[in-house]
C-alpha cells in the first residue's frame, strides 16, 4: 500500500475513536447521577451559593472614568419626580431622566417617591425633592 493511504486510514481510525469517546461522555453527562460524572451540580449546592450583589454594593462602576462631582454645588437640581411602581422618571436640570441614564456625569441608580439616588463612579449620593 501507498504510504499516504496508510496515514489516511490511521487518521480515520483515530478520529472515529475520539468521536465515539466524546459521544459516550456526552450521553453519560445527560444521565443524572451517572458514575464518573463529576460536573453535575446538585440543587443543594445552588442553595449554598452567595446571593449576587446589587449595583449599589459595588465600590465603583468599572465602566466609567473616575470623575468626582461636587454634590454640594447647584449643578444638579432635582425639579420633579413622576413615580409609578412600574416606571419612574425624574426631572433633573430640565432633563427627563430614567433609571440608568447619566446626568452631569452621574448615573441614576434608583428613583423613589421623593428621592433620586445617583452614582458618580465612586459613591452614591441622594437628591431629595424639596417641598
Amino acid at each position: 500500500m501507498n504510504k499516504q493511504k496508510i496515514v489516511f486510514i490511521v487518521l480515520i481510525v483515530i478520529s472515529c475513536l475520539v468521536w465515539s469517546r466524546n459521544l459516550k461522555l456526552q450521553t453519560a453527562s445527560k444521565r443524572p447521577g451517572a458514575a464518573g460524572n463529576k460536573n453535575v451540580v446538585s440543587l443543594e449546592g445552588l442553595a449554598q451559593m452567595p446571593a449576587r450583589s446589587s449595583y449599589a454594593a459595588w465600590v465603583r462602576d468599572p465602566f466609567t472614568v473616575d470623575k468626582k462631582i461636587d454634590k454640594s454645588s447647584s449643578d444638579i437640581q432635582l425639579k420633579g419626580i413622576m413615580f409609578d411602581p412600574s416606571d419612574c422618571y425624574a426631572l433633573i436640570n430640565d432633563q427627563v431622566a430614567h433609571i440608568g441614564d447619566v446626568v452631569q456625569g452621574a448615573r441614576i441608580i434608583n428613583i423613589t417617591k421623593d428621592t433620586v439616588i445617583l452614582n458618580d463612579g465612586g459613591e452614591d449620593f441622594e437628591l431629595k425633592l424639596s417641598d
